[in-house]
């Protein structure tokens, strides 16, 4: 739980609440699948990998995968890895800097490839403003981003091409 002052209100917000089960891949290990940036030989590290079912998939599937999250699995370590995983977590930090110190940290550990999925501006997400971002009814937060700007945010960390693979999904490549 993270704490914010919200005018005069102390709200709290909960991180935790905003993974969700998967019985199936996720939109950007889909698709990361597809377009062959995941592959047998490559390890996936999933970093905020939530309850973990992307990772439980892909092991099941027979690629070498690994996850972190600071609230379902914290006691894993961060792992660098050929591909590293960052699945809808940008969205879920209310503070910009901690988000600039996640994706850094993420693309630290990326050997070839940094997968960064985010929520954009196209959904509709209910709640009050706070931030630069949505409180939701659940007390979590939602920071919707619209493609260009989350190309910049991604690309001024980064320091490299932010290449769009789907809607909010985008492959940051190691040189």
């Amino acid at each position: 739980m993270t704490s914010y002052t919200l005018g005069l209100t102390l709200r709290t917000t909960n991180r935790k609440a905003t993974a969700i089960t998967r019985t199936r891949y996720s939109r950007p290990v889909q698709t990361a699948l597809k377009d062959g940036v995941i592959r047998f030989y490559t390890k996936v590290f999933d970093y905020g990998c939530g309850r973990g079912d992307d990772v439980r998939l892909l092991q099941q599937g027979g690629y070498m995968a690994r996850g972190f999250d600071p609230h379902w699995c914290p006691a894993k370590p961060k792992l660098a890895a050929d591909v590293v995983m960052l699945s809808y977590v940008l969205n879920v930090i209310e503070d910009y800097q901690e988000r600039a110190r996640v994706l850094a940290d993420a693309w630290s550990l990326a050997g070839q490839v940094l997968v960064v999925s985010v929520r954009t501006n196209k959904e509709t997400v209910k709640g009050i403003a706070m931030g630069d971002g949505i409180l939701t009814s659940r007390n979590t937060f939602q920071k919707l981003y619209h493609p260009l700007s989350a190309v910049h945010f991604i690309e001024s960390v980064t320091g490299v091409p932010a290449i769009q693979a789907a809607p909010g999904i985008f492959y940051c490549y190691k040189a």
